[in-house]
């Protein structure tokens, strides 16, 4: 069945079947470009040391914006279902309101509603690769640096070691999401191998352990289903998705939380345990940022260096409530959590374990949702035609 989501305003289905087309090249044209712009501008050192010399690219990045806030518009328009639509539309509103910060990301949450989510993920893995190797190509040719912001591992052209393992990281969910969580062997062993590769590289050791544990989690569940599937097993790990890990989100900001509390001790384990350090770091920087008061709509703090207006990269549960504010930060979290329960209920455990693995992953960086990396973080109203048990339509909610 066509999905009306590929018609633009005015047209039936049936009808201008070229029109329909045009939208869809339109609507992807402009997240494609948006990924690329987000992630030379938000994770590679052109912007670093170059500065903002992207008049014309910036402008064009403005104008995708837009395009997208018209395709989320329209979902808010064409949605039958009065509580979606509601649901739709407060989402857009934050969306526009927020569109220097996290705005995208409900737009975009709102803009793939009924799309085909393995569509927009091979997009978005395709792009996001394409732009990730030119970055490392760029590393080498000597046009932007290789240590980044640096001097201990590489980079290749990343702002910092930790950037590029976590693209990485997305790159591997993304693509098993893509293979519907069933890889053969010898994608397990590539995988395994951009494991090891990219920690003898960067020594990111946060990132080394979402993809080990993503990828145990996939061949696990594999092996699970093929030789050893027990029912009663199968109920108890129902009950700890239902009653426990589909609030792992939450749970990751009170484990954060508690862990900041506690920062000193670990601070001082640190120093015999060489192992803790960077993670130790990262909550000794709540040292820097306690006198941002916590506020409802956040306060635009950017990377920029300007005086004044220069917010460290941190991890996920601290930043997104100082820089975002409460709110924008709540409906992440409220998200995320109905699209764990989503994917429990539909019983794609390959989309299950990458979302499990992300809020293991929001405890130590800011990169939970963005989505230049991982367009996975914004699909949880499209069409889901991939993962172990496809929702293929009816309702969102």
């Amino acid at each position: 069945m066509q999905d009306e989501r590929a018609l633009i305003p005015g047209i039936k289905e049936g009808h201008k079947n070229n029109a329909a087309r045009i939208s869809e090249i339109i609507f992807y044209s402009a997240v494609v470009y948006a990924i690329g712009y987000d992630f030379f501008l938000g994770n590679t050192m052109f912007a670093q040391e170059y500065g903002y010399i992207y008049l014309l690219p910036l402008t064009a990045f403005h104008i995708c914006e837009f395009i997208i806030l018209d395709y989320a518009i329209y979902s808010v328009i064409t949605e039958q279902d009065r509580k979606i639509r509601i649901v739709y539309a407060l989402l857009s509103l934050v969306g526009a309101i927020c569109i220097d910060g996290s705005g995208m990301f409900f737009l975009l949450c709102v803009a793939f509603s009924r799309r085909s989510m393995k569509k927009a993920m091979m997009i978005g893995f395709i792009s996001t690769l394409t732009v990730f190797i030119v970055t490392i190509a760029c590393s080498f040719m000597g046009i932007i640096g290789q240590y980044g912001h640096s001097e201990r591992a590489f980079a290749l052209g990343m702002v910092n070691r930790t950037n590029f393992a976590f693209a990485v990281l997305f790159l591997i969910i993304s693509y098993a999401i893509i293979k519907n969580g069933r890889l053969k062997i010898y994608e397990y062993a590539v995988i395994i191998a951009s494991i090891v590769v990219t920690y003898k590289l960067v020594h990111a050791k946060n990132a080394a352990v979402c993809m080990t544990l993503f990828t145990l989690l996939c061949l696990g569940s594999q092996v699970y289903e093929r030789h050893f599937q027990n029912e009663k097993l199968d109920k108890l790990a129902e009950n700890a998705k239902k009653y426990f890990l589909d609030y792992s989100n939450i749970w990751a900001v009170a484990i954060y939380g508690t862990l900041v509390a506690c920062r000193s001790r670990i601070s001082d384990l640190a120093s015999t345990y060489q192992w803790l350090s960077s993670f130790a770091y990262r909550l000794k920087v709540f040292d820097e940022v306690r006198d941002y008061p916590l506020t409802l709509f956040g306060q635009g703090l950017s990377e920029s260096g300007n005086p004044g207006n220069y917010f460290v990269i941190d991890s996920f549960c601290l930043r997104s409530p100082i820089s975002d504010g409460l709110i924008v930060f709540a409906l992440i979290l409220v998200i995320l959590t109905f699209y764990m329960i989503k994917a429990r209920r539909s019983k794609c455990k390959i989309i299950y374990s990458a979302l499990l693995v992300m809020a293991l992953f929001s405890i130590t960086d800011a990169a939970q949702v963005d989505w230049s990396l991982n367009l996975m973080c914004v699909m949880p109203f499209a069409i889901w035609d991939t993962g172990e048990s496809s929702v293929t339509g009816g309702r969102t909610f």
